[in-house]
């Protein structure tokens, strides 16, 4: 049933959309560009889509290099006005040490950027769609058989996923 538009791409990231959802894919760490293309396309997308959005933003592999430029976009993007009212889900499936440090690294940025939505920090993909179907649950866009579940976001994550 997943139907994501791929709205972004470039080396390690890519940006696809699923209703009123926007799910990143990130394969390394960023830099200091991309990271401002991921904070310009929340906003975008929140524009288009209105106050009713969500963020899933998953990690998939890489090395915690966050440069001082990274962490002040981070920062930066965690204090975006009117992007993801709904909440922003950190998915790190990044195995060992390296994904230990990702989580830590984007918990400490949720406390230092205090966002206005509902922010977490998850290591299992079924949890954090589950975690954003319940956020979004009453704001989600209807699709051809009705509203979407956590199932179906689950399967877009899947496809946005597919060739990385």
């Amino acid at each position: 049933m997943a139907k994501i538009v791929i709205v972004h791409e470039e080396g390690m990231l890519r940006i696809a959309t699923f209703q009123n959802i926007q799910i990143n894919v990130w394969s390394d760490a960023p830099d200091v560009a991309q990271m401002r293309a991921f904070s310009r396309q929340a906003q975008s997308f929140s524009h288009t889509r209105g106050k009713h959005t969500a963020l899933l933003n998953a990690v998939i592999r890489g090395t915690p290099r966050f440069t001082e430029g990274v962490r002040d976009e981070v920062v930066k993007a965690m204090r975006l006005r009117g992007v993801f009212k709904l909440g922003a889900a950190h998915l790190i499936t990044v195995p060992g040490f390296p994904g230990t440090a990702t989580r830590a690294f984007l918990s400490t940025a949720i406390l230092i950027g205090r966002p206005k939505t509902p922010t977490k920090v998850f290591s299992d993909a079924a949890e954090a769609c589950d975690w954003v179907a319940e956020k979004a649950r009453g704001h989600e866009h209807l699709t051809a058989t009705g509203p979407w579940e956590s199932a179906d976001l689950l399967a877009a994550y899947n496809e946005a996923l597919e060739g990385r």
